[in-house]
């Protein structure tokens, strides 16, 4: 690990909440006093609104200094480098990561899936409309349409206040079936694999009203 990255999150070592922002970050969101902050490469344009924080990233969308300079020619994006540092967070926010080249926004979701796919009952938020877990049992609150997509086979169940349930059903990667489905209110997932959930960000306002309770 980086010597620099390592005495950061070890100063920081009491949260499980991680926050990080992208290049593509257009505005800051709120911040949250008990996350650490990584800003990563191009999102290092708004890292002088946080005090404590870290930089990271190889310099190719930023013009300054980052903290932690990663080499231009590597086997791994810089979210990439980041997610393998932050196994033990449970909460993780990133901001800025999606929005413009295709290929850039499915290298971030395999990025994700697959550092959740090495961990436990993690929940991600990317952006306002998007939240990816491997939290097995998994029971939140959702208003308006929602579509579930998975990059592997998942056994999928869905309960509550939704207007199409799902009993212990095998689906297909990005399979058509979980798409356009309509939540209001408390509903629970069970899924074997970390899966995907598009959302509605006008209908549910908040990560908050989203944030599921992490039962270990």
């Amino acid at each position: 690990m980086n010597k620099i990255l390592k005495s950061y999150l070890f100063d920081n070592s009491t949260t499980k909440k991680a926050s990080l922002y992208g290049p593509l970050l257009k505005s800051f969101p709120k911040a949250e006093n008990d996350s650490i902050h990584l800003f990563v490469d191009g999102g290092a344009n708004f890292q002088h609104l946080i005090s404590n924080s870290l930089s990271v990233g190889d310099g190719d969308s930023f013009d300054g200094r980052l903290d932690v300079i990663l080499p231009t020619d590597k086997d791994i994006s810089d979210l990439g480098f980041c997610l393998i540092h932050l196994h033990h967070y449970l909460t993780i926010k990133l901001y800025g990561f999606i929005g413009e080249r295709l290929d850039h926004q499915l290298a971030v979701f395999g990025e994700i899936y697959h550092f959740l796919k090495a961990g436990k009952n993690q929940v991600c938020f990317l952006d306002h409309e998007i939240v990816v877990t491997n939290i097995e049992n998994l029971e939140l609150n959702i208003f308006g349409t929602f579509s579930i997509f998975s990059l592997e086979e998942i056994n999928l169940s869905i309960n509550g206040h939704v207007k199409y349930p799902i009993k212990s059903k095998k689906i297909q990667p990005f399979s058509s079936y979980t798409l356009s489905n309509i939540g209001d209110g408390a509903l629970s997932i069970k899924a074997d694999k970390p899966y995907f959930i598009f959302y509605e960000y006008s209908s549910n306002k908040s990560h908050d009203k989203l944030l599921p309770s992490h039962k270990e």
